[in-house]
């Protein structure tokens, strides 16, 4: 993967600063560290990415896609109902 940028430094001391410990349940923000800065993603970069969902990947940037909601889902099941029903008439 790609060169993460490093922690943000303390102006008056020079110490890198860092987040709040996670607690159980959050996210950890700190992973974000360790993948590419939007703008600076690559190919393999992307293909490497096990997200576990829908992931575009577009002139170096990634974007998570919203997972479909239940009314979405119903919609489509209908349609590809009468889809179905269409074709099987014919």
């Amino acid at each position: 993967m790609s060169t993460a940028a490093p922690l943000p430094a303390n102006p008056e001391t020079g110490q890198e600063l860092h987040e709040p410990r996670s607690r159980r349940g959050t996210p950890i923000w700190e992973i974000a560290h360790l993948y590419p800065l939007q703008g600076y993603w690559e190919e393999q970069d992307y293909l490497s990415l096990d997200a576990g969902r829908l992931v575009e990947f577009e002139d170096g940037f990634v974007e998570f896609l919203p997972m479909p909601t239940r009314t979405h889902q119903l919609i489509l099941l209908f349609l590809c109902d009468l889809l179905r029903d269409w074709v099987r008439s014919g």
